[in-house]
């Protein structure tokens, strides 16, 4: 079950929703300042932020609740590089920065595993092997040349 709703017999009734996600004790100023501290109180974080509060004020709350969540999940590298990616490309939105954050966050994840597979160590019982060193005269007589 996701929600549970209240029954009204009235007609014409409006029934109130409460959302237990949303923080609704924290004031938008100190909010702001919270989201702004989590991107790396940079130039970039202002800018987006401050776009998001003019674009979408009536939903500033949530938005500022998306981003908090999805940064508190990456590296301040991989914040820095979404925030650049959507700052460029105009996408001034907490889930389009929370996809972006995501799409980061893996393709670090699989290049660090191609990094693993490519460190392929030589075994424990070949690395005290020496190797023959022979003089390049030997190799052209056994080509016959």
């Amino acid at each position: 079950m996701l929600v549970k709703h209240k029954l009204c017999t009235g007609k014409g009734r409006l029934i109130k929703i409460s959302h237990p996600e949303r923080d609704k004790d924290t004031k938008l100023d100190e909010m702001y300042l919270e989201t702004l501290k989590l991107l790396g109180d940079s130039s970039d974080a202002e800018l987006f932020l401050k776009r998001i509060k003019q674009d979408k004020p009536r939903y500033v709350r949530d938005q500022f609740s998306v981003i908090k969540n999805a940064a508190a999940k990456a590296s301040e590298d991989i914040i820095k590089q979404a925030l650049k990616y959507c700052i460029e490309r105009s996408l001034y939105s907490a889930t389009l920065l929370k996809d972006t954050l995501l799409f980061m966050l893996d393709k670090s994840e699989s290049l660090k595993k191609d990094k693993q597979v490519k460190d392929n160590p030589i075994p424990q019982k070949y690395k005290e092997v020496k190797t023959q060193i022979r003089d390049a005269k030997e190799y052209t007589q056994a080509m016959g040349g």
